[in-house]
């Protein structure tokens, strides 16, 4: 999987262009400085990135662009400007939309109906006749762990239910790639690891799976590699272990309540890792800080050497929230 930032030739070198390049026809996602714009407001901002297989995790806090993007993939948008194609064809075309199983973040039901109707219905507007349509959804029925319950009204069923029968409308047609938005949310501890088996069973049988997220913990476990978005960008993509880098980078706010909360902050605004400190009360200051385990260890120093007390450390915005905000300034 590579991310090109704002030029033509990805991070290994390769040009698009190059025979050493993998032909387009052949990727899953490929998108060219695609572009979505609702009225006065930006969804995507010139992305452009490929997809080459496995589970790749969409990452970014709520508002980031993740749908819009998931969206401009399915086929369900188009770009205001660039080029998105899926397995090297418009993803609104039928070839593509027939490789290609979408599980939203919001449902969209026939609710009288009862699950497995339901995911027969949608194998019947496939195309699919009525004897292999009963076939196919029963076997994505089994898969998702919904064949004893699938016969109840879906209006009543949980959300964990309701999940499980939108995935298995999703994986009915056998599709070889699948756009999973918020695919976790609402599982019990269960159904997560169900979830979690049956996704690497598919990249086993050599299906891609885009997951979008705004839990990094949701992910972590399953995904290879990574998209982070925030503001409609791609900032960073890669393994683990770089987008840890990555968010590592990000300013955090730590608030520190503390007796001598003045004298504190005189000391701390003195090191080098403090961006910021406002005094919040008569006990509390808020530190804005580039190395929050630096913090910790200068933190130590302090109480070492001139006695501090320190009553409270804690974090005041998450990593989402930090990351939200630096692509709102980007």
């Amino acid at each position: 999987m590579q991310k090109i930032a704002s030029s033509s030739t990805p991070s290994n070198g390769i040009s698009r262009d190059s025979p050493l390049a993998r032909s387009s026809r052949d990727l899953p996602i490929d998108l060219s400085h695609v572009s979505k714009w609702y009225g006065n407001v930006i969804g995507i901002n010139e992305v452009t990135l490929t997809v080459e297989g496995g589970i790749v995790a969409l990452l970014g806090p709520n508002g980031a662009g993740k749908s819009t993007l998931m969206k401009l993939i399915t086929g369900q948008l188009r770009p205001s400007i660039g080029k998105v194609q899926i397995f090297g064809k418009n993803p609104s075309a039928p070839p593509s939309r027939r490789r290609v199983g979408y599980c939203p973040d919001v449902d969209a039901f026939y609710e009288e109906m009862s699950g497995r109707n339901f995911v027969r219905a949608m194998l019947r507007l496939c195309g699919y006749s009525a004897h292999e349509s009963k076939e196919r959804a029963e076997e994505a029925l089994v898969t998702v762990g919904m064949a004893d319950r699938a016969d109840k009204v879906i209006r009543g069923c949980s959300k964990g239910m309701r999940q499980r029968i939108k995935l298995a409308q999703a994986i009915a047609h056998s599709p070889d790639l699948l756009i999973l938005d918020e695919p976790l949310s609402g599982l019990d501890p269960v159904g997560r690891r169900d979830f979690c088996q049956l996704f690497r069973q598919l990249t086993n049988q050599g299906k891609t799976i885009l997951i979008s997220s705004h839990v990094m913990e949701e992910v972590e476990s399953i995904a290879e590699s990574v998209i982070l978005v925030g503001g409609g960008r791609v900032l960073s993509e890669g393994s683990w272990n770089r987008i840890s880098e990555f968010l590592n980078d990000i300013p955090q706010r730590v608030r520190i309540t503390c007796e001598r909360v003045r004298e504190l902050a005189g000391e701390l605004v003195q090191w080098p890792g403090v961006i910021q400190i406002a005094v919040d009360g008569v006990h509390e200051c808020l530190v804005t800080t580039s190395d929050s385990s630096g913090l910790c260890d200068r933190l130590a120093e302090l109480v070492r050497e001139k006695q501090f007390r320190i009553d409270r450390l804690k974090p005041d915005s998450n990593w989402a929230e930090s990351l939200f905000g630096m692509a709102r300034e980007a």
